[in-house]
């Protein structure tokens, strides 16, 4: 069993033994400092520079292709000049139906907006009518025509009517 002479001189060792390694780190610790500084610099520096060159090589890139394919189309003038007749002409046609669509349905407006109205009067034609006829089933029922004295209470007139 160690006494307690032995544990404070090994404790007194260990901390001799700490101290002498931090006198030998500390200098490299000292340079060290300024070298992580000039590390963050340089990367922070190296981060811009290659996202300049990122930037730029993607533009070269999409250059490139807008080159290489205007070289196709060089190549091949006829049938690009084709495909963009083609195209042309499709729009065109598309362009001259849409128009003559328009047309159409300025030319149908009027009839239309006539139609709309009469169709309003049919409804309102047919609804008087069915009021008429509920009103002649209730007083052929018994009850007394509307706008008659004993509609409104007056029981001791009578009102009739001769077809």
């Amino acid at each position: 069993m160690a006494t307690l002479e032995d544990m404070s001189a090994m404790v007194t060792s260990l901390n001799k033994r700490i101290t002498e390694r931090k006198g030998r780190l500390a200098p490299a610790i000292k340079d060290l400092r300024p070298l992580r500084k000039t590390y963050q610099d340089v990367t922070m520096e190296y981060e811009k520079k290659k996202a300049a060159y990122d930037t730029c090589a993607a533009g070269l890139e999409t250059t490139l292709t807008s080159l290489e394919q205007f070289e196709q189309c060089g190549q091949m003038p006829h049938s690009c000049r084709a495909k963009l007749g083609h195209e042309i002409a499709e729009q065109e046609k598309r362009g001259k139906a849409l128009r003559e669509r328009q047309k159409e349905l300025r030319e149908k407006q009027a009839s239309l907006r006539a139609q709309t109205e009469q169709w309003t009067h049919l409804q309102a034609l047919l609804r008087a009518k069915m009021a008429a006829v509920t009103a002649s089933t209730q007083w052929h029922q018994g009850a007394p025509p509307p706008g008659s004295a004993a509609a409104h209470g007056d029981t001791n007139s009578r009102d009739w009517l001769v077809l």
